[in-house]
């Protein structure tokens, strides 16, 4: 029916933008960017058009395109947060981490609680070795986000990083309580008590998480070290047969479990 239509009327900018519609949805992103660019040759620059091609150039990795249209996009429309969102995410990608904070910015200037927009800027202050800025961030975020577990933790990583590890485990531990499921919280908690020097309290973390997650592999198998650490050997080879159970090719274990009996 589209095809009939634009037989008839090849300029019809409805059925042009339904085939770019049909093509999306089939995957076919290069057809649906073909029809848009139609589109956009009929109807004249659009943001809204510019920042879909955008997008589905991302979408195939075209990265250099998509950050062309992007552009074009904010030109026409320079308070259109998203789009200065994504475009920091190609950057971001790209390692382009100067270029990705500045459209964070811009975002922000324009929507000063975009909480997509914070996330993303503490990833790349993180990645920028901006601890000072990330933490910053980190805390306008929890004030409005309270009860955010896995900010909270990316705040204890940062602290740790930082040389405050003492803070660092009293946020951790915080944010465990918050989400008794944070996996990577329990393992990062275990190895700062290692880091300290208290080996019963890393093993008490693990313990308390095995309990909560008992499928987890890295749990055990870093249990099974503590264990080892603390020349509590049984405990250890009963840690790493867990990790068995679960991971039956695990060389480490398997090793270890062998070693240990042919020493008794």
């Amino acid at each position: 029916e589209c095809d009939d239509i634009l037989n008839i009327e090849p300029e019809n900018s409805d059925a042009i933008e339904l085939f770019a519609d049909i093509y999306e949805k089939e995957k076919n992103y290069n057809k649906a960017i073909e029809y848009l660019k139609k589109l956009l040759k009929i109807t004249g620059d659009s943001y809204k058009i510019y920042f879909q091609i955008a997008i589905l150039q991302s979408t195939l990795e075209n990265l250099d395109e998509a950050i062309l249209n992007y552009k074009k996009s904010i030109e026409l429309n320079p308070s259109f947060a998203l789009a200065h969102i994504t475009l920091a995410n190609v950057y971001y990608i790209k390692k382009d981490f100067n270029s990705a904070e500045t459209e964070c910015n811009e975002a922000l200037k324009y929507e000063p609680l975009n909480f997509n927009a914070m996330e993303l800027l503490i990833d790349i202050y993180y990645q920028s070795k901006k601890s000072n800025e990330a933490i910053t961030l980190i805390d306008k975020y929890l004030f409005f986000n309270k009860n955010n577990a896995e900010m909270l933790y990316k705040k204890g990583v940062i602290l740790d990083e930082t040389g405050d590890t003492d803070t660092a485990i009293k946020v951790i531990e915080n944010a465990i309580n918050l989400n008794k499921n944070i996996e990577s919280g329990y393992i990062y908690l275990s190895l700062l008590y290692q880091k300290k020097g208290d080996i019963q309290k890393a093993i008490s973390t693990l313990k308390e998480a095995i309990q909560i997650i008992p499928n987890e592999e890295k749990f055990h198998y870093n249990l099974a070290h503590l264990y080892n650490e603390d020349e509590k050997i049984d405990n250890a080879i009963k840690e790493f047969e867990e990790v068995l159970k679960i991971n039956p090719d695990s060389a480490v274990a398997l090793n270890y479990i062998a070693y240990a009996y042919a020493e008794n």
